[in-house]
């Protein structure tokens, strides 16, 4: 009794399931003999997905999204591909640099650098070989020491030297000086004369004298001519130098003149008159002579002065022969 209870309910479970299944089965297809079913006029229209609805407000367009990416330029390598976790339309990511550094850009072209500015060339003057002895003849004007042993000593001594080169091989110079100093000897036949005579009282108011060389050296620039010089005052008891004359003169390209000349040698012959003006230790009016002995002479001379028919320069640049 019990078990006919259990198999009546598993049996009616059974076609209530079976209900819905045979209510949802298709359609038989065209040509069969079952009819369709009548639609039911009351029945509301099937409803479309995202149909508008009437009488509703038109929703607005979204944004349009970003352009897509154009090729790339020439000679420029194509751009990484995204990466995966970048949201759509996202520009890819660079290439990361090259360890360390980026290489720099390359150089431009050739063509398109641009020239740097020519200066112009540099002007030089250049003089004929021989040039400074050609400059002749020469006036110069000096400044002098002159120093004669027990004789005369004047540190400034003004001059004026008139000369030329002989065939541009010997120089020849004549010169006339005149001292500044007062005192016109300094010697021991002054400063302890006889007794009772005392030596003239005239002072040296000229100098002359003059050299001669030969010129063992010379530029365009420049002359050394080694000679002999002489000098002699105005006063013929102080005797007379003769030494070496070592000139060294220059010559610019004007003809303008400047150098030194150093003369060393003796100072030779050359003697004293004097009076005696004391009657007490000799005779009035009587005069005695005493011989100089020879000494040591000096002179150093500054000159500057213009020489007479400079041979012009010619101007060169610095692409020119010379």
């Amino acid at each position: 009794m019990g078990l006919s209870y259990l198999s009546l309910g598993v049996l009616a479970s059974g076609m209530l399931v079976a209900l819905p299944v045979a209510a949802q089965a298709p359609a038989p297809p065209p040509g069969t003999d079952q009819a369709s079913p009548a639609a039911d006029p009351t029945a509301a229209p099937p409803s479309t997905p995202n149909a508008p609805v009437p009488g509703a407000a038109t929703p607005p367009a979204p944004p349009p999204g970003p352009p897509p990416p154009g090729p790339p330029p020439p000679g420029v390598p194509p751009a990484p591909p995204p990466h995966p976790g970048a949201a759509p339309g996202a520009p890819p990511a660079p290439y990361p640099y090259p360890y360390p550094y980026p290489y720099p850009p390359p150089p431009p072209p050739a063509a398109e650098q641009s020239e740097k500015p020519q200066r112009p060339p540099k002007r030089r003057y250049v003089l004929p070989e021989g040039a400074a002895v050609q400059s002749s003849p020469f006036l110069d004007a000096s400044v002098s020491l002159i120093a004669l042993e027990d004789r005369l000593t004047d540190p400034f001594t003004f001059g004026l030297a008139f000369g030329g080169y002989i065939a541009e091989r010997i120089r020849l110079v004549a010169r006339l000086e005149m001292p500044t100093t007062s005192e016109r000897l300094d010697d021991e036949f002054v400063e302890a004369p006889p007794p009772g005579f005392q030596p003239p009282e005239d002072n040296v108011t000229l100098i002359y004298g003059g050299a001669l060389g030969f010129v063992v050296a010379h530029t365009p620039n420049f002359v050394f001519a080694p000679g002999i010089s002489f000098l002699r005052t105005d006063i013929g008891e102080l005797g007379s130098m003769i030494g070496v004359a070592l000139p060294f003169e220059w010559t610019n390209r004007h003809g303008m003149r400047f150098g030194f000349e150093m003369d060393v040698g003796r100072i030779v012959g050359g003697s004293i008159e004097l009076e005696c003006r004391s009657a007490m230790q000799c005779t009035p009016g009587q005069r005695t002579t005493l011989d100089r002995p020879d000494g040591r002479a000096i002179a150093l001379r500054f000159h500057m002065g213009f020489g007479f028919n400079h041979p012009p320069a010619h101007e060169v640049t610095d692409d020119s022969p010379r």
